[in-house]
């Protein structure tokens, strides 16, 4: 993940995060969580949050969410709920709700300050084969699934939150 100013470069591997100065390259902080296994990353528009999900290679229902202070290097908080791998994460602009997408067929948004769950939108279809997105616009979020077919990729399954309204399914939108 690279920070929303361009200065900050956040990668992992198995269960430890790095973060990087992107000017000069250099190695800011090391952090180690508890995942065995680092899915999905995710930086606040300040850049002083970040997101970090998880799961266990050998414990089934171990998924989870870290919350980390970047300026320190804290965990704020553990987010747990979902029941499957994570696949994606996004910060609202305001950086005050995160929002993952999970292999369990759900989108759930959290409160940044607090940890607690605000939502948890079901139908979040994993049926095809394709990459989970999730994005934020103007303030209000929306959650996407891309799927890509041997000719197109189609979007489904939004919502603009906070109000939970669903668009229906766009079947044969082509993106390129």
């Amino acid at each position: 993940a690279i920070s929303p100013d361009g200065q900050m470069l956040v990668s992992s591997k198995e269960k430890i995060v790095w973060v990087w100065s992107l000017p000069d390259g250099m190695l800011l902080k090391t952090l180690k969580g508890s995942e065995e296994r680092i899915t999905c990353l995710a930086i606040s528009p300040d850049s002083h949050i970040l997101a970090s999900s998880g799961w266990r290679l050998l414990d089934t229902g171990q998924f989870w969410i870290q919350v980390w202070n970047l300026l320190d290097g804290t965990v704020r908080h553990t987010l747990k709920g979902h029941t499957e791998k994570v696949t994606c994460l996004a910060m609202s602009s305001d950086g005050q709700r995160l929002v993952s997408g999970s292999e369990d067929n759900t989108v759930r948004v959290w409160n940044v300050s607090d940890g607690q769950l605000l939502q948890t939108l079901a139908e979040w279809s994993t049926s095809l084969s394709g990459t989970h997105q999730i994005i934020g616009h103007n303030g209000r979020l929306l959650a996407r699934r891309m799927e890509a077919d041997d000719t197109s990729t189609y979007l489904r399954n939004l919502w603009f939150l906070p109000d939970e309204v669903r668009l229906p399914r766009l079947e044969g939108l082509s993106i390129l």
